[in-house]
């Protein structure tokens, strides 16, 4: 993917946290509904999922997906393990 400009720094930076916010919502909503267990587990799911896409990014877009991804899954275990 060679040396990113500094807007593609900002841009692989910045998914990540615009995943947490996604995440938080999405914690908002299912998080009761689902408990806390289940809930958790899911997460841990998009995140590993996330992790793959970026590793085995060929290009910038799916290192950004990979980074969204992850950012929606890596918000909740922290959220959960004060409760």
């Amino acid at each position: 993917m060679g040396n990113p400009n500094a807007a593609m720094t900002g841009a692989i930076v910045s998914s990540y946290i615009a995943g947490e916010a996604v995440g938080a919502v999405i914690q908002i909503v299912f998080g009761d509904r689902w408990g806390r267990k289940k809930f958790m587990q899911a997460m841990s799911v998009l995140v590993t999922i996330g992790s793959i896409l970026q590793t085995a990014a060929q290009g910038y877009s799916m290192f950004l997906a990979g980074r969204v991804i992850a950012g929606v899954g890596a918000l909740t275990p922290s959220d959960f393990e004060r409760l």
